[in-house]
């Protein structure tokens, strides 16, 4: 069977509130090239999704993209206000002539004044991202073996 060096495959999940989605797309290559775009929250698995894809995609210059959108409202988000009031009362100090709204801006951008909590990717996250990820490389599969017997009809 003939496999077309182009291919696109894309999957989406939810899991726990967080919509996950991958596009895989790829062009013709000698070799083996992966490029891949993975949000910082999945940078610790990154060699497991590269081992994925290394083992399920033969040939090609191939593209990754892998999205996180939060579905929720999250309330991980803290405002310090008593060391942002701090922060004010020091700007007021140095130059006591500009309005409150102006030292509140420079006030959230100072360390520490907003903070939120990171929240650790678990075991069964990563179960559904490397789900997703094979799903995305299934697609893509299935798209080159749809051109590539175009191309196999084409040529005979």
């Amino acid at each position: 069977m003939i496999l077309s060096m182009t291919g696109f495959g894309r999957a989406e999940g939810v899991f726990e509130g967080k919509k996950i989605s991958i596009d895989i797309k790829s062009l013709n290559s000698k070799s083996f090239d992966l490029n891949i775009k993975i949000p910082l929250r999945y940078k610790e698995k990154e060699f497991e999704v590269r081992k994925i894809l290394n083992d399920r995609i033969i040939r090609g210059k191939v593209d990754c993209y892998i999205n996180i959108e939060n579905l929720e409202e999250t309330n991980d988000v803290k405002i310090n206000r008593s060391l942002i009031d701090s922060y004010m009362n020091e700007l007021k100090n140095i130059a006591s002539d500009g309005p409150d709204f102006e030292y509140l801006k420079m006030a959230v951008r100072l360390p520490d004044a907003i903070t939120s909590r990171p929240d650790e990717l678990t075991e069964g996250e990563w179960e559904s991202l490397a789900k997703i990820v094979n799903n995305a490389v299934d697609k893509f599969q299935e798209f080159r073996k749809t051109e590539g017997k175009i191309l196999h009809e084409e040529l005979e």
